[in-house]
């Protein structure tokens, strides 16, 4: 990548308005993507998939700070930006595993070219709306998941998060992709179908209407509805359910023996919500 692309992505980022802290988080990423694509051992087709997303992050600055974008488009930007350099970053983070690592730059990439096609002007206007909705989920679902105030505590949740974050991606990415068999954008269509109704899931809304009964906080509620989004019903759920918000209902209900939700609740409190899904109720 030449030195001027740098320079530029840099000065653009320097001019967003956003915390200080969000720039030199920005910067971090870029600086990374571009290291390794100077890095004489990175594979040809890992350079290949970072120089791709540097073009994208510094085009979509562009596009943020033109006076012809409105400010609704500004900010989903913006908020895209974050996921995607969140991507990078963990794609470098020498404390992840070598196998993880590969799975965030994959995802990186797969930001890439969705963010790519959101510019697209000729692109209609409900995969668009179907687009920005998958890619604001990631992004959100990326940034909380590193959090240390919300992200998972154990290292099975982490890895299940991660695994649901990317077979979104991988799903957008396949549903855009021109060359792509009409059999794999179906099986595509149905993830992202599914992850987009999981609000509206009879199980969950079930589920969510058990958690009412012990008089939840509106934070507890706000993080449930947020990590479901982010990573739909049931892991997204429990993974909103095991937040430090809900722990006081969680207690409640783990020591409700008459609810038939009771083994979840139990399970959600002593384990890693992930290995939880055999208890939910069956019908």
């Amino acid at each position: 990548m030449p030195q001027d692309v740098k320079k530029e992505a840099e000065a653009r980022i320097a001019a967003l308005n956003v915390p200080e802290d969000v720039k030199k988080r920005l910067r971090e990423g870029l600086n990374q993507a571009l290291n390794a694509i100077r890095d004489p051992s990175t594979p040809q087709a890992a350079k290949d998939q970072y120089a791709r997303v540097v073009s994208t992050i510094n085009d979509t600055l562009k596009i943020i700070q033109s006076p012809t974008t409105s400010p609704a488009d500004k900010a989903t930007y913006t908020k895209l930006i974050r996921g995607i350099n969140e991507s990078v970053r963990l794609s470098q983070d020498p404390k992840i595993a070598p196998a993880d690592r590969d799975v965030y730059r994959r995802l990186a990439d797969e930001f890439a070219k969705s963010m790519k096609q959101l510019q697209n002007p000729k692109l209609p206007p409900e995969q668009r709306a179907l687009a920005v909705k998958v890619l604001e989920g990631l992004s959100d679902g990326l940034l909380a998941a590193q959090d240390p105030k919300t992200g998972p505590k154990k290292a099975q949740d982490v890895q299940q998060i991660q695994k649901n974050l990317q077979e979104a991606g991988t799903a957008l990415a396949t549903l855009q992709d021109p060359n792509a068999p009409q059999q794999a954008k179906d099986a595509a269509r149905k993830t992202l179908d599914d992850r987009a109704a999981s609000a509206q899931n009879p199980k969950y809304l079930e589920f969510l209407a058990e958690v009412k009964r012990y008089n939840p906080s509106a934070a507890c509620l706000a993080a449930i509805d947020a990590r479901t989004n982010q990573a739909g019903w049931p892991e997204g759920s429990l993974w909103g359910l095991s937040d430090e918000s809900c722990s006081d209902i969680l207690a409640k209900a783990a020591g409700d023996n008459s609810s038939r939700w009771n083994a979840l609740f139990q399970c959600v409190q002593q384990n890693a919500f992930s290995t939880c899904l055999v208890y939910i109720p069956q019908d």
